[in-house]
């Protein structure tokens, strides 16, 4: 339980540091440099895309997107586009999973420690401090969200919990939203289920459905670090949850379809299949809900924050 305790008080001030780094960097006069770059959606969602590949955390880029907007960094729309890429890049954590992040981790707690000390002498290394040792803080409470969760007694009770669940639709989905808002990362929920699929402990649609309704949970994230922001950057969090709430409804009711797609497009191992049922959900969602976005944009200018 202390585990889970240290990665919410982590998670809390993570969240704080962050979004005073971004605070100080606007007054500090960076939104111009910001404005200067070309912000188009291609560019915003391989932004998404590759960082998420790279930090292994939806969670935590969605965190930095709403800081961002709440700064006046980015306009909502784009910020969604990096956020539909993060939704992509999400998956790749998935298909990667025995990587680690501990060393990236400690590298960051390194650098916001150097970038501190030399704030003494120069007030510029004071915002990327704060900013390094946020990113530092939220890393280190989905680490520690993680040693609780694999811990043998929890391990377990998630399990059999999850076992139960075969065949039962509404309550995998449910329960994959619910385990990670609580958990704050789709990847460890991800991951069990495809352990399951690696011992034959699971049914596939049950496994899929738990890892869209995990997908939704990720959403969560986005809607605590919005509490504090402006009306703007609520907004981007609503429209996150509401864009996996709306991928979460297709699913629901073309599942059969979705099901079949997964079983002729993937190997005859169980857990690849629930690996690539993730990555598959995700562009699809991306594909169907992108004409709502191109309609959308032709009444804005989103290339650059205003």
């Amino acid at each position: 339980m202390s585990d889970f305790i240290l990665a919410i008080f982590l998670l809390f001030f993570g969240f704080k540091f962050n979004q005073l780094g971004f605070e100080l960097a606007r007054a500090s006069g960076l939104k111009k440099y910001i404005a200067k770059i070309n912000f188009n959606p291609r560019k915003a969602m391989l932004i998404g895309f590759i960082l998420t590949t790279i930090l292994q955390s939806s969670s935590l880029l969605a965190v930095m997107a709403i800081n961002l907007v709440n700064a006046g960094f980015l306009s909502a729309l784009i910020a969604f586009y990096i956020l539909l890429g993060a939704n992509l890049g999400t998956t790749m954590t998935v298909q990667f999973i025995s990587l680690t992040t501990d060393k990236f981790i400690i590298i960051l707690l390194i650098l916001a420690i150097v970038a501190l000390i030399l704030s003494k002498k120069h007030k510029n290394f004071l915002i990327s401090g704060i900013i390094l040792l946020s990113l530092f803080l939220i890393l280190a409470a989905f680490r520690s969200f993680g040693n609780f969760f694999y811990r043998a007694d929890i391990n377990l009770f998630l399990q059999s919990v999850l076992k139960r669940l075969d065949g039962e639709l509404i309550p995998a989905l449910f329960t994959g939203f619910l385990t990670t808002s609580i958990f704050q990362s789709s990847s460890l929920i991800s991951s069990l289920v495809v352990s399951l699929g690696k011992a034959n402990l699971i049914e596939l649609i049950t496994g899929i459905a738990i890892i869209v309704g995990s997908n939704l949970g990720t959403s969560i994230t986005a809607i605590l670090a919005s509490i504090n922001g402006n009306k703007v950057a609520k907004n981007l969090a609503l429209a996150d949850f509401m864009f996996n709430l709306y991928g979460l409804i297709i699913f629901y009711f073309s599942k059969d379809l979705f099901y079949k797609f997964v079983l002729i497009f993937s190997s005859d191992h169980l857990h690849r299949q629930l690996a690539m049922s993730h990555f598959y959900f995700n562009i699809f969602n991306i594909i169907l809900f992108l004409p709502v976005l191109i309609i959308y944009s032709k009444y804005r200018r989103v290339n650059k924050v205003e």
